[in-house]
């Protein structure tokens, strides 16, 4: 991790979530033993010596201190919650970048990453900082599109059993994730000049604004917990990472 460009660790947690079908947010949900998905990761970007977390949930969202609460004290020192959620994503990581307004300076970069994504690794983590320090606006993690694509109509009502159209080429395409680390100015300007209803990730307000993004190749276990199902796999990759030494800070990091 470079010590001579800041990083501020912004993490949305705002949403609803409602593609778990759940009675409450992912975040809350439990992932090993007593802990939320929320608090495990949390553990996890600590452990990968990470500074200046800060969680942005929805106004009026009391949850999160209850999970900041069961951190390790020098942990909590970390860890910021600032109550800038919008109807968005891209309103959540806007409002809180404005929010950073004094703090941080145009060139420090801003690691956003999803929540829900507990199974962040060591070696992800330092490839996509250092791609992004290296660049001049900033780079993500993601993966090469492995499956078959095809493109479906839309029928009104319905969204299953749709009729194919085409099978679409993927040799150039690639599965976004998260970290996203861009440069603070650029990412602010961006988002706050895009059509942010359309934005549903950081580097694609930077690709309206004409900004260009490098794509750094990731782990396949850095999954995100989307569906119910997702839980049980998360929460295993999660363990065996913990097991494999993957989820710890370097020598060169540890304070």
């Amino acid at each position: 991790m470079s010590e001579a460009t800041p990083v501020w660790v912004v993490l949305p947690a705002a949403g609803a979530g409602r593609r778990m079908r759940a009675a409450e947010p992912k975040q809350y949900l439990r992932l090993i033993d007593t802990k939320t998905v929320m608090q495990c990761t949390l553990e996890r970007l600590l452990g990968l010596g990470l500074e200046r977390l800060i969680v942005a949930v929805a106004p009026g969202d009391t949850r999160a201190a209850s999970v900041l609460e069961l951190l390790e004290p020098e942990q909590k020192e970390r860890v910021e919650i600032l109550a800038t959620g919008g109807n968005e994503r891209a309103d959540t990581v806007l409002n809180t970048l404005q929010a950073l307004d004094g703090r941080a300076a145009d060139e420090d970069l801003v690691l956003v990453h999803d929540l829900a994504r507990p199974c962040l690794c060591r070696s992800d983590l330092d490839a996509v900082v250092t791609t992004a320090v290296a660049s001049r606006f900033g780079a993500i993690l993601g993966i090469p599109v492995s499956d078959t694509l095809k493109r479906c109509v839309p029928l009104a009502r319905r969204d299953t059993e749709l009729p194919i159209t085409e099978t679409v080429p993927r040799a150039l395409l690639w599965r976004a994730m998260t970290p996203q680390v861009i440069r603070y100015a650029a990412l602010r300007e961006s988002l706050e000049q895009a059509e942010r209803k359309w934005i549903t990730d950081e580097a694609s307000a930077l690709e309206q604004s004409g900004k260009e993004v490098l794509m750094v190749a990731g782990r396949s276990d850095n999954i995100k917990i989307t569906q119910p199902e997702d839980l049980a796999l998360a929460a295993f990759l999660y363990r065996q990472q913990l097991e494999n030494g993957l989820a710890f800070a370097s020598e060169q990091r540890s304070s």
